[in-house]
């Protein structure tokens, strides 16, 4: 039995396994894959939601695990108490950390489960903030901590913004990766440069593309894949409003098939409200990957700063993106930040050409409509594009070898 543990933590949604799994397929053999799921809603919605990607999961997963139920209970009590008292709140953080977040918990876990005198060794978390597991085992000597994105999109243009250098403290047992150099300008706001290592996608390496099973699809309808975006409550009604527009436009186009992919922290639910105005025949709410959709697809059409573009090339697909269903809304600051970097309706996708902006239900309708071989030209260009994005996927094995030698 295998001694080494690589711990993999799902603090939102299964997101973050889709970004990282590629990687932890290349160290199956090495490692122990055991996984942390922040609650029980996140497994039970991945493995209704996105089938394909749950099946590699549960391929390589050893074993998981989930808060109890006491620790779910002290947690809401100890945030009640403290509430409105930052110091009380730190005070109850660590406690909870200390008492459910420890090495010493996480060896109690491994050992009533049968991973005797098993050593943690890695820790995979994605990049968003820190949680208890990190601060736990931040500068630990025996573990490793390598944080991911949770997206795919670039987090901006090198040629463009600025690297930063600030002086910010290196960490030795950490490892920040990333996809390519255009994140560079926003992670050295926050990591030191030697803690940063582009890998490039193991996402769209073709053997990882290759593994997903084309879905079997009627040759006779003409498809249409749609990547919906997670959004607020009050941007419900916006939504509501462009899912019209697509469902209007692909209307249009005899015998089409409207495919929805829902974003993993999207309301199914109220998804399925939405096109319940529609004939039922026209459209399906899809529980696979894109990358399913391998050359399924007459066009693939993407919400606002929706990172399923990518996948959508990945899978060959011509994209397009809709124009912003959130510009107007002053109190989102993170989308008034990205406005002024990038206007309106635009985005770094559309700035590095790997999709086409389309700004309203009209220019969406031809675009529809427009021929076939128009859509292949503009795919062509797109997956220029898209190579130049992929050109460091080579570095993956390189920077695991340094990892976890």
């Amino acid at each position: 039995m295998n001694k080494k543990i690589a711990l993999l933590v799902v603090r939102k949604n299964y997101r973050e396994i889709d970004w990282i799994i590629p990687l932890i397929y290349k160290i199956k053999h090495k490692f122990k894959i055991i996984t942390f799921f922040q609650n029980k809603n996140i497994l039970r919605n991945f493995s209704k939601e996105n089938v394909s990607l749950y099946k590699k999961w549960k391929k390589i997963d050893s074993f998981h695990f989930f808060p109890t139920t006491k620790h779910i209970f002290l947690s809401k009590l100890l945030t009640l108490f403290s509430f409105g008292n930052f110091f009380l709140k730190k005070l109850a953080k660590d406690y909870i950390r200390k008492k459910f977040y420890s090495e010493k918990y996480l060896n109690n876990i491994l050992s009533k489960n049968n991973f005797y005198n098993c050593e943690l060794k890695l820790i995979f978390h994605e990049i968003a903030k820190n949680t208890a597991w990190i601060n736990t085992f931040l500068n630990h000597k025996n573990v490793k901590i390598i944080k991911f994105p949770d997206g795919t999109p670039p987090r901006g243009n090198y040629k463009i913004d600025k690297i930063k250098k600030k002086k910010i403290e290196y960490i030795k047992n950490l490892f920040i990766i990333t996809s390519t150099k255009h994140d560079l300008p926003h992670y050295s706001s926050h990591y030191n440069l030697k803690n940063i290592r582009i890998i490039g996608y193991p996402r769209y390496e073709n053997k990882w593309i290759k593994s997903f099973k084309k879905n079997k699809i009627s040759n006779s309808r003409r498809i249409f894949l749609i990547g919906c975006k997670q959004y607020k409550p009050q941007h419900r009604e916006s939504v509501k409003s462009q899912i019209f527009s697509i469902m209007n436009s692909t209307l249009l186009i005899k015998n089409s098939l409207t495919i929805f992919k829902p974003h993993p922290a999207q309301s199914i639910s109220e998804l399925k409200m939405f096109l319940s105005k529609f004939k039922a025949s026209s459209w399906e709410i899809s529980n696979n990957h894109i990358l399913n959709y391998k050359n399924s697809a007459e066009l693939f059409i993407g919400f606002h700063r929706s990172s399923s573009v990518l996948d959508a090339l990945a899978a060959n697909l011509p994209t397009i993106k809709l124009w912003s269903f959130k510009a107007w809304d002053k109190e989102d600051i993170n989308e008034q930040q990205y406005l002024k970097r990038y206007n309106i309706n635009n985005s770094i996708l559309t700035e590095l050409g790997l999709t086409k902006l389309v700004l309203n239900e009209n220019d969406l309708k031809k675009m529809i409509k427009s021929s076939k071989t128009l859509k292949k030209k503009l795919l062509k260009k797109q997956k220029k594009n898209f190579a130049k994005l992929n050109i460091d996927n080579e570095k993956a094995n390189e920077v695991l070898r340094e990892i976890i030698k």
